[in-house]
């Protein structure tokens, strides 16, 4: 006999969910921990707050992470048997500081506004309504769309939202342009992250593949069907990611980057420094005007190649260790740099020893390190001396 719930360890909590073993069954069926689970609470920046959102909570994985650092959670779902199994989830670990409502998005806290605000909803791109945690049942994207948007109306100035999303675009249209429509005009600056950009058939046969396992030919057919949507809605692309805001009152900014690798516990104090980074830098911050440092337990990549009798640099990257998962490109006369930047000299001094020891040019020296510390300055991985 099968037990009917599962208990998952998160962190220091348990979360109880519908069995994943032979696939989803029911249509209210709520998942455990997994990867979506991980990464939004990875991305998510963690500090006191007084009022915190998790919306479309599921077991309340996300309401838990938040009831350590905020005075009062509030959790919605429009799934009453999501919100029992939170129920669960909050008494299986002693928690007493959030509040489970029901209703869809942010109908429940109209009116409201929230220091911290997350979101793993039902963001899947799919024709059908078929399981609550994976098919909003409206048309494309709009459901990310729709968590966007709200989360930007119910922040609170300073306030920050981490939202798992996916949209839709053109094969040759630039990824991050369909998110920024929805940001324009809403107070918030915004960080766009791109985990992966699938071709439509992709796409439909990850979100199907428990079904391969026990009907090749439903699979077939329902990523069939879901290329046909998929064709007559004219979605040649489809980007899952996650999208960070921070409310902010006056002129506010959008950047985008890729995010390759998974986030790791180090990821909420990264993005802090990036938006605090891309303050400065919007302010007219000049990262050649004084001296940098390198973030400790980063990890600098160099490929090398063979040619005409030696090697060379053929592309060198940083990245964080159990950071966000984005990686900074070095340009190759900027290595030499790197190594000597720790807080005691601005570019121009770093420069002219790199000049002086390795005979290398000035101007090429320059250029590539002026372009490489502004990168690794934006991706929070140099940050001004102490």
């Amino acid at each position: 006999m099968s037990a009917p719930l599962r208990i998952a360890p998160l962190e220091r909590f348990l979360v109880a969910h519908d069995p994943e073993e032979g696939g989803t069954a029911r249509a209210d069926h709520v998942v455990g921990v997994g990867g979506a689970t991980r990464t939004l609470a990875a991305l998510t920046v963690r500090r006191p707050v007084d009022a915190a959102l998790d919306v479309g909570s599921g077991s309340g994985a996300q309401a838990l992470l938040a009831s350590r650092h905020a005075r009062r959670v509030v959790a919605t779902d429009i799934n009453p048997r999501a919100l029992e199994l939170a129920r669960t989830s909050l008494a299986l670990s002693d928690v007493r500081n959030v509040e489970l409502r029901e209703g869809s998005l942010f109908e429940p806290v109209a009116g409201e506004r929230f220091e911290l605000i997350v979101s793993n909803p039902p963001f899947v791109v799919s024709p059908d309504a078929s399981f609550a945690y994976r098919d909003a049942g409206t048309a494309s994207d709009t459901i990310s769309e729709a968590v966007v948007t709200g989360a930007a109306e119910h922040l609170r100035e300073g306030g920050f939202a981490t939202l798992v999303a996916s949209w839709v675009h053109a094969r040759d249209d630039e990824w991050s342009r369909r998110p920024r429509g929805w940001i324009d005009g809403r107070g918030c600056d915004a960080w766009l992250l791109r985990y992966a950009t699938d071709d439509p058939a992709t796409y439909a046969a990850r979100w199907n593949r428990a079904l391969r396992g026990r009907d090749v030919d439903e699979f077939v057919s329902t990523v069939d069907r879901w290329r046909s949507y998929y064709e007559r809605e004219g979605i040649a692309a489809i980007t899952t990611g996650a999208i960070l805001l921070r409310r902010r009152a006056g002129a506010t900014w959008v950047r985008a980057d890729e995010m390759p690798r998974p986030p790791g516990p180090r990821a909420a104090e990264q993005i802090l420094r990036v938006f605090a980074a891309q303050d400065a830098l919007e302010e007219g911050f000049d990262v050649t005007a004084e001296p940098l440092a390198l973030v400790d337990r980063h990890r600098l990549d160099q490929h090398l190649a063979y040619a005409d009798g030696g090697y060379r640099v053929d592309e060198a990257s940083i990245v964080l260790e159990d950071g966000v998962g984005v990686a900074a490109p070095v340009a190759p006369h900027a290595v030499h740099v790197l190594f000597r930047l720790d807080g005691s000299a601005t570019l121009g001094a770093l420069v002219a020893e790199v000049v002086e020891e390795t005979g290398l040019e000035a101007a090429a020296v320059e250029a590539d390190a002026k372009a490489t510390l502004r990168r690794l300055f934006e991706l929070g991985l140099a940050m001004r001396a102490e």
